[in-house]
């Protein structure tokens, strides 16, 4: 041990520690004196203590930290912060400020590795990210670029199902609501649908990445039975009303279906209405598949409906623009 490290505070080099060893039950001084050792151990590891070493009494009730200085003198330093020369001349008290740096180190660390871990989990949650461990397939279809994406997130590797891949699951509010309006018009996941299923659905981005709301483009399906209908018979009414409606018509049963469907999409159009996208999407389908459907085939009474059709489509002036705000209701 150095001599300035003896007496000017052999112990401005070690760090706080707390007084233990209270003599109540023999429970509680076997805690304390376990405490008192690994104390002095995070000393000698701070380079606080040095020259010396842990020493104990015959029933290890009790340890100190024994240096010897140039000069030959003893210092025995205590986990309460105390030392004492071994000759009775000096006694004091010293510290250990790199204990609680190191303490508050290891805390950031350990508070780093939990928001990581937490963050890795709600890329999982998010994207339908696995390890693994938590996969059912060899190591070589898990290479396999076909099958599987594979990604490093917070030093974790997971891996996702080609054929499944894109958003599994709402994380914040706003991305729940997105789903479960979705979920309200029939539309699901992919991670809902079963391999034969997502052959014969049709998929839609409903939420582009670039809206902010998820990470990546929400994709949603909707099952070819929501395009069996049959005639509305509320022809007019709020166009809201009337979209919700068609949502579960989306292949046009008559021509007089798709007269009420084009012209409350026209109208809508015209009056500049807003209509949520879970709602509007589907009746654009339905819009199309009747212009589709009966093309050219109005005629008489319904003759008014190609000239809907004519400017929907940019055939006539009037109608929405091919790119900017209003692209949106023209149809092909």
């Amino acid at each position: 041990m150095k001599k300035n490290l003896i007496s000017e505070l052999e112990i401005k080099e070690i760090l706080s520690m707390h007084k233990s060893l209270k003599e109540q039950d023999e429970k509680k001084v076997s805690l304390d004196v376990t405490s008192d050792l690994v104390k002095l151990r995070k000393a000698i590891e701070a380079g606080c203590l040095k020259n010396g070493k842990i020493l104990t009494n015959a029933n290890q009730t009790k340890y100190v930290y024994r240096a010897t200085t140039k000069s030959g003198k003893t210092v025995n330093f205590t986990a309460d912060m105390n030392y004492s020369f071994g000759d009775g001349s000096k006694t004091g008290k010293w510290k250990c400020d790199k204990i609680a740096q190191m303490a508050a180190t290891a805390a950031q660390n350990a508070q780093q590795m939990v928001s990581a871990a937490a963050d890795t989990t709600l890329v999982q949650q998010e994207g339908g990210w696995q390890e693994a461990k938590d996969i059912k397939t060899t190591r070589e279809n898990l290479e396999n670029p076909l099958m599987f994406e594979k990604k490093v997130v917070n030093g974790v590797t997971l891996y996702r199902s080609v054929p499944e891949k894109g958003i599994t699951g709402g994380l914040t509010s706003d991305q729940t609501k997105i789903i479960e309006k979705w979920n309200s018009k029939g539309a699901k996941l992919r991670k809902d649908l079963d391999p034969e299923e997502a052959k014969t659905w049709s998929s839609r981005v409903v939420s582009p990445a670039s809206e902010g709301y998820f990470s990546q483009d929400l994709i949603m399906f909707f099952p070819p039975s929501n395009v069996v209908g049959t005639d509305s018979k509320t022809p007019g009414g709020a166009v809201e009303t009337e979209f919700n409606k068609a949502i579960t018509n989306q292949t046009p049963a008559s021509k007089k279906d798709c007269k009420n469907t084009i012209e409350a999409y026209y109208k809508a159009f015209k009056t500049k209405k807003r209509i949520e996208p879970n709602t509007f999407e589907p009746m654009k389908e339905k819009v199309q598949a009747c212009a589709n459907e009966f093309d050219g085939k109005w005629g008489g009474i319904l003759s008014n409906i190609d000239d809907y059709v004519a400017i929907l489509r940019g055939d006539k002036v009037g109608g929405p623009s091919s790119y900017g705000a209003d692209s949106k209701w023209r149809i092909q």
